[in-house]
């Protein structure tokens, strides 16, 4: 969900997965085997309504969630667990988390500014959630080493 809402504590909206074909990717590739890391950039109360949506399904979607304060605080939970692929839809995001793979979520709605193409080549770019699970699959790891001495803990809420 995109608005200028989840940037502070003023939220009051509906959170969940809105994007076709989201949850059944996910779930696929939880059955593959994958450890999913949601790493989202909110305010604290919309974190506890994100956690309480999640909470809903009888099967986890994510092994761990993470709400970051601020942007830029993605590269640090990508570092600690050592995430192979980091998928955004905002190049601005992804050209922080190196040496993590990227792969950029375009979706139209939310087109960035063709410039940033630009400043920053994703790994992979996508238009579907359809298509990651098989992007994935023959997508080598990075081969990055969890970083466990990273402390989040003051970056999330």
């Amino acid at each position: 969900m995109h608005d200028a809402k989840h940037e502070d504590e003023t939220f009051s909206g509906e959170v969940g997965i809105n994007m076709p074909g989201c949850i059944e990717a996910l779930r696929k590739l939880k059955a593959e085997g994958h450890t999913l890391i949601l790493i989202s950039f909110c305010g604290k109360k919309r974190a506890v309504a994100t956690r309480k949506y999640f909470y809903k399904f009888d099967e986890p979607l994510f092994d761990h969630y993470h709400f970051v304060k601020k942007r830029s605080f993605k590269k640090d939970v990508c570092a600690k667990y050592g995430v192979d692929i980091m998928i955004d839809d905002r190049l601005d995001i992804l050209k922080t988390v190196a040496p993590t793979k990227t792969m950029w979520f375009v979706n139209d709605e939310f087109f960035r500014d063709p410039k940033d193409t630009e400043k920053f080549i994703p790994d992979i770019s996508t238009q579907s959630w359809e298509f990651i699970p098989s992007i994935i699959s023959v997508t080598p790891p990075a081969g990055l080493k969890p970083k466990p001495e990273i402390d989040i803990s003051r970056l999330c809420h």
